[in-house]
């Protein structure tokens, strides 16, 4: 019986400078951004296929600096605090335009990504605190049975700003992948722990 299969295309980039191979050991409350420094934006995409939907969770944990700008800006009334209302409508409207720096391709053809939830946090770190935030989005996709399909994903949100940068990709059963360079499981649980090693070869 013929399978849907998916062919080579997904991006994993790990962006990491001034680093040794090994990470020192963290704890429960330290998440990359304690370990990469208080200036880094890290990201994170969690790419789930299935024959008629891809969801991607994308997440964004800016280092203490970063963050006091964002905060800064979620701040609607000016009263110097940040709710989380205020943080949840501000992640709002940067969602339609992280989606569009979140590239997905379907044999060559762009297919665009919607936001259908979002949410922050401010997770506490060794050096104060970052802001997590996190969206997830929704294409609509028709996968042929039987038929081999050409995949591309890509994240240039914040591109040539230092941090870490996944990708990580799970399918349904039925949808077999091959001939890729994603990698199946985060090596941050998808931003919530600290890194303990870098990937072989980085």
């Amino acid at each position: 019986m013929s399978v849907p299969l998916l062919q080579r295309p997904w991006v994993y980039t790990a962006l990491l400078a001034a680093m040794t191979c090994i990470v020192p050991a963290a704890t429960h409350a330290d998440t990359v951004a304690s370990l990469l420094g208080n200036f880094t934006i890290n990201q994170y995409c969690g790419v789930k296929l299935a024959t008629d939907a891809v969801d991607v969770h994308y997440v964004v944990v800016f280092g203490q600096l970063p963050a006091l700008r964002e905060l800064h800006m979620a701040d609607a009334n000016s009263d110097g605090v940040t709710s989380q209302a205020e943080r949840d409508a501000y992640v709002g409207k940067l969602a339609p335009g992280f989606a569009d720096h979140l590239t997905l391709k379907v044999d060559g053809v762009a297919v665009p990504l919607r936001a259908t939830h979002w949410t922050s946090s401010l997770p506490t770190e060794q050096g104060g605190f970052s802001l997590r935030v996190d969206v997830d989005f929704l294409a609509a996709l028709r996968i042929v049975d039987g038929a081999k399909h050409h995949l591309q994903f890509s994240n240039q949100n914040y591109a040539g700003r230092m941090g870490w940068h996944e990708i990580v990709v799970r399918t349904a059963a039925a949808l077999p992948v091959f001939d890729t360079n994603a990698f199946s499981t985060s090596l941050t649980g998808g931003l919530t722990q600290a890194l303990q090693s870098l990937p072989a070869g980085e």
